[in-house]
């Protein structure tokens, strides 16, 4: 028998744990994670705090889970590796031994390195214990602020303006999520976030914080001087690998575990997938981290299959992004604009003023698009990506939909045939209701 160890209980440590068992049920796999909650989705966290699922919603297992696949759940926190002598230290003081050991560990929340950053009342919005926090002092908070753009920021607003806590954006960069929108979609998103009350303060970093007598975040002050009165502050300034124990363990990273595309690290025996693996793909000069579930469930089979012997790789994905900003859509499908790359963009903005679409083109192929809005979704996004379509052809067909008059806004028009009628993909769990969350909870 095999002594499986897998450090993490994400997506990709059970997809792994799963593929293991299906290949050597009869060894036993040990999961160690410093979590004392069963596998569940973070995906969901949002809509557990706005009270439109229960938290039993967001489990994905339970105990039973683990025993199916032999499997033993261990509530710890790894400290170091020693790859030599095949073991792992654990904060308990425990060692514990292992034959072939994933590292499947996914983020952990950046730190901005200021001052009173640990004071009460300041947090990440990451993990289950993140969103409990929050949910607790929204009940006596006066007036928040989001540190931070992107997915997870906008998230943390809606949230917060959901449970009527005032709250407003600090962000460093010029426009709201230049990684992925184009100029045009961030200055739409400021202002649909503006509608309802949530407001920006764009190219503005966070000097220090000021906390009370009691040690509870009082106010922001940023890099101009300016002060801002909050008494909650959720951080959103983006995520690192958490691989902080493998210091000394001669195993190689770089801004992730270094991995190829069988998920094989530095070690033979030592593999990683998920969030905290840095790809390097054959023929590519950059390596890649993806940090979404949908490309974590295949990395863990891919490392599963190869922990118990077999050989096969994980193949590069079109990445893919979608997302709610308020009350509107965004999807991206396919490349963007970047430092490493010459791609050039097309924007169009419909006459209703909020759908707007970037076309990503290298000469006159289409590479990439991303939407805001609600007249088009992901499948039109891809359709027009995967079937080459061309720049002129792109725009003369999403000039069709978004019409020439206020009045022509036509919510889901499609540009392709056979496009699925929701945007919520099969196994969406939550719905729409609210479960009135008793004041005890």
């Amino acid at each position: 028998m095999t002594n499986y160890v897998i450090i993490g209980n994400s997506v990709a440590a059970n997809a792994a744990a799963r593929r293991i068992h299906d290949l050597d049920p009869e060894s036993p796999i040990t999961m160690v994670s410093d979590e004392p909650e069963p596998y569940y989705s973070r995906c969901g966290l949002m809509y557990y705090v706005m009270d439109h699922c229960w938290r039993r919603d967001l489990y994905i297992a339970d105990q039973e889970h683990y025993r199916r696949m032999n499997a033993t759940l261990v509530h710890d926190k790894v400290t170091g590796v020693n790859a030599g002598a095949h073991e792992l230290q654990l904060e308990s003081g425990d060692t514990m031994p292992y034959d072939k050991l994933l590292i499947a560990s996914g983020t952990r929340g950046n730190r901005l390195g200021v001052e009173n950053e640990d004071a009460d009342g300041i947090h990440d919005f990451v993990t289950l214990a993140d969103a409990d926090k929050i949910l607790a002092e929204t009940r006596t908070a006066r007036r928040a602020m989001v540190i931070g753009g992107g997915l997870i920021g906008a998230e943390a607003a809606e949230v917060l303006h959901a449970l009527k806590v005032p709250t407003s954006f600090l962000i460093r960069e010029d426009y709201f999520f230049p990684i992925l929108c184009s100029e045009l979609q961030g200055r739409c998103v400021e202002e649909r976030f503006a509608h309802h009350n949530v407001s920006m303060h764009l190219q503005r970093l966070v000097d220090r914080f000021e906390v009370n007598e009691a040690g509870h975040v009082s106010a922001v002050i940023d890099d101009a001087g300016d002060r801002y009165e909050v008494d909650l502050v959720v951080r959103s300034i983006g995520v690192s690998a958490a691989m902080e124990f493998l210091d000394g363990s001669g195993i190689e990273s770089d801004r992730g575990i270094l991995v190829d595309e069988c998920m094989r690290t530095s070690d033979a025996d030592v593999f990683a997938a998920g969030d905290c693996a840095e790809i390097k793909f054959p023929g590519q000069e950059r390596t890649v981290i993806q940090k979404l579930w949908y490309t974590a469930q295949p990395m863990g089979w891919v490392a599963g299959e190869m922990m118990t012997g077999g050989e096969c790789h994980y193949e590069q994905t079109t990445p893919y992004t979608s997302a709610m900003f308020m009350d509107l859509d965004f999807c991206s499908h396919g490349e963007v604009p970047a430092p490493w790359n010459d791609y050039e963009e097309h924007n169009i903005e419909a006459p209703n003023g909020l759908d707007c679409l970037r076309l990503v083109h290298e000469d006159e192929r289409l590479v990439g698009a991303t939407f805001l809005g609600t007249a088009l979704t992901k499948e039109d996004l891809e359709h027009m990506v995967s079937t080459s379509m061309t720049l002129s052809a792109a725009i003369a067909s999403v000039q069709r939909v978004f019409g020439d008059k206020v009045s022509d806004r036509a919510p889901r028009a499609r540009i392709g045939e056979r496009r699925r009628l929701s945007r919520r993909p099969p196994f969406w769990p939550f719905g729409t209701r609210r479960t009135w969350r008793e004041d005890c909870l």
